[in-house]
């Protein structure tokens, strides 16, 4: 999105649609962007600064808007977005076939780095800090200073400080009100969700799209905006590494309905 561009003053379907008008050629719409972890371990072990590409579950879709009416209200799907585009979905599976056996992700990140080392450093581990659930945090405060530590939850460290790529659904909705938060988090771990991105609310439409969200923050505690920079640096070296598995010129009508069929699309039509 150009500079200056807020999700509150556009439909997004809208706005893509024009540039599908203006660039007709056009074949895929990458959304790069920041969203928060959901910490549920049965699904994923989500951390600040992994990264989330969208696809479609068993349980829901690719994305999915929802809506909370009110203090004590139920959650309700809102709208669904289908799956990602067969052409990106046949350079993620070659980008999954490599990761294992590449050392790093991070090689992406050498010219950011050295341009701008402070801003896009990975913060240290002892900055991610994921609470129990069960635990309000003092959402008066902009931070999780004064908040106990007896409710973390521990994990052990990671061997390495790889970018690690999470697939799954990402959720879309307005933020709740703070003693909403729990439940909020439940409803959407029962859904299968990964990452809530609360800034856009509003459906991509009909296109072919694929998401990518680098985790900045944890849904149901404070913001961390030390880890805003490298979660967008992560997210957009996920991107590039997709595009990179693209071959110039390449026309999706190769990949056919057939691909998406057999690999996601019969797995999101399974879960509506």
């Amino acid at each position: 999105m150009f500079h200056g561009f807020t999700y509150e003053h556009y439909n997004l379907s809208d706005y893509i649609d024009s540039l599908f008008q203006e660039f007709p050629a056009m074949q895929l719409v990458l959304s790069i962007g920041l969203a928060d972890g959901v910490g549920n371990f049965v699904i994923s072990d989500i951390r600040l600064g992994d990264a989330v590409v969208g696809i479609p579950t068993r349980k829901s879709a690719t994305a999915f808007g929802t809506s909370f009416d009110g203090l004590g209200g139920e959650g309700r799907l809102v709208w669904e977005q289908g799956p990602p585009a067969a052409l990106a979905v046949s350079a993620l599976s070659k980008l999954e076939a490599m990761l294992p056996y590449e050392d790093s992700v991070d090689g992406c990140f050498s010219v950011p780095s050295l341009l701008h080392p402070r801003t896009f450093s990975r913060p240290h581990r002892d900055l991610d800090k994921l609470f129990l659930p069960t635990y309000l945090h003092e959402h008066a405060r902009s931070d999780c200073s004064v908040c106990e530590d007896s409710y973390l939850i521990r994990r052990s460290p990671r061997e390495t400080g790889n970018i690690v790529v999470h697939q799954g659904s990402i959720a879309c909705t307005a933020p709740p009100h703070a003693s909403e938060y729990e439940r909020c988090a439940n409803y959407l771990g029962e859904l299968g969700c990964l990452c809530v991105d609360q800034q856009q609310t509003t459906p991509f439409g009909d296109f072919p799209c694929l998401l990518v969200r680098g985790i900045a923050s944890y849904f149901d505690t404070h913001p961390t905006p030390q880890w805003r920079n490298y979660a967008a640096a992560a997210a957009a070296t996920v991107a590039r590494r997709v595009l990179a598995e693209i071959p110039p010129g390449e026309d999706p009508a190769d990949y056919g309905a057939g691909y998406l069929t057999q690999d996601y699309l019969s797995v999101f039509n399974s879960s509506r």
